[in-house]
Formats: structure tokens, sequence, C-alpha cells
């Protein structure tokens, strides 16, 4: 029970931090009327999110990090096969989804990828790379998947991961109940197969990967094969 409260206070407030750098952060500034750049802004407010995520994780993510680098290729093998696994499923799924949006008549937001190779280099891409494929996909993961699975069994992880990060998402973009339950459809969907790949690899850093492959490659196979 004193395991179970523990883990509740790290995942709340890692929740409230996560949402606060989200949500709220600009529109605190702007009650003080502060204009500053959001590029340099939001990569600086990450960095310090992320530093705070890792001192709420830190027994597990410094374990798990040592872990994945003891059989690293193996590890990224793994990880690359499991980003092929979600990217298909997430095809599959985006189509099933538009086709439910369209017989409900509710406005659907089909899957769009993040494509770092279309873009000129400079700082702002590497700010960007930075910011959207590594630090999102470690602290997502670490909140929705590694924070949950310590509060629930096998089976009911999986499903709370993806529960978790679809409300987290569902909130972020408001509307409707049918408009926010299709598009956060996705969401529960890449959360929960990554709890599952937390599960059955027993480690936090293959799905961080996992995620982090996702967001760099997705677009350059969706490209390649549409």
């Amino acid at each position: 029970m004193k395991d179970f409260a523990v883990n509740l206070i790290r995942l709340l407030l890692s929740f409230i931090i996560l949402l606060f750098s989200e949500e709220y952060f600009y529109k605190f500034l702007s009650l003080f009327k502060i204009n500053i750049s959001k590029t340099f802004t939001s990569i600086i407010l990450y960095i310090i999110v992320s530093f705070f995520i890792y001192l709420i994780y830190k027994p597990e993510l410094k374990s798990e990090f040592k872990k994945f680098k003891r059989k690293l290729m193996s590890n990224m093998v793994y990880a690359f096969v499991a980003f092929l696994i979600i990217f298909v499923t997430m095809l599959v799924s985006n189509y099933i989804l538009s086709v439910i949006a369209k017989s409900f008549y509710i406005s659907y937001n089909s899957i769009s990828f993040y494509n770092i190779f279309n873009k000129p280099f400079n700082l702002d891409l590497i700010i960007e790379i930075l910011k959207n494929i590594i630090l999102i996909p470690y602290l997502k993961v670490t909140i929705f998947d590694l924070g949950v699975n310590r509060l629930f069994s096998y089976s009911g992880s999986i499903f709370a991961s993806g529960l978790a990060a679809a409300l987290y998402n569902a909130y972020l973009i408001k509307g409707t109940i049918g408009y926010m339950i299709v598009n956060s459809s996705l969401t529960f969907i890449l959360f929960m197969l990554l709890a599952l790949i937390y599960r059955k690899n027993n480690n936090i850093v293959t799905s961080i990967v996992t995620y982090s492959i996702y967001m760099l490659l997705a677009s350059v196979l969706y490209s390649s094969i549409m």
C-alpha cells in the first residue's frame, strides 16, 4: 500500500509538471505580458522538465539505462522491429478511425508524421530534433508507461498506460466527447503498444528508443510506401 501511494504521488507530480509545461506555461507568461522566443524557450523548458522527471524516476531510469547499454545491439534491433510493428498498427488504426469518424460525421485529424529530412539544417532543426525525437519520447514514455506501470498489474498496466495518455491528449485537444474519443484513440493505441513492449522487454529504455525511432523514421517509411 505504501509503494502504491508513493508511485501514485510520483505519477501525479510528473503529470502536473508535463501538463504545466505543455498547456499552461505560455499562458502563465502572457499574464505578465512576457514575450520571448518560443523556439528557445520550449527547448529550455523541456530540458528542465526532463531533469525533474529524471529525478522523480531516477532509480528506475538509471538502472534500466545501464541494462540497455549492456545489450545495446540486440536492444536496438528489438526496438527497430517494435517500431515497424507499431508503424503498421498505427496506419491500419488510422484508416479504421477515419472510417468511423466519417460515419459519425466527426472531424478527424488523420495521422501525420514528423519529418526532419525536408528541412534545412540549422539551429532550429537541431532544437526540433532534440525536443521531438529525444526529449518528448523520453518524457511521455517515462510518465505514461513507466509511471503508470508502477501502479497496476501486467494486463491492467498496459491498458492503463494507453488510457492515461489518451486522456491527457483529449484534455489538450478539447472538443465534443466524440471528437476527443476518436482523435485520442491513436494516442491510446500507441502508448498501449509501448507499454506492451516495456512489459515484454522489461526495460523502459527500449520503449523510449522505439518511440524515438518512430518519430525519426515513420515519415520516411510512409513516403516510401505511399
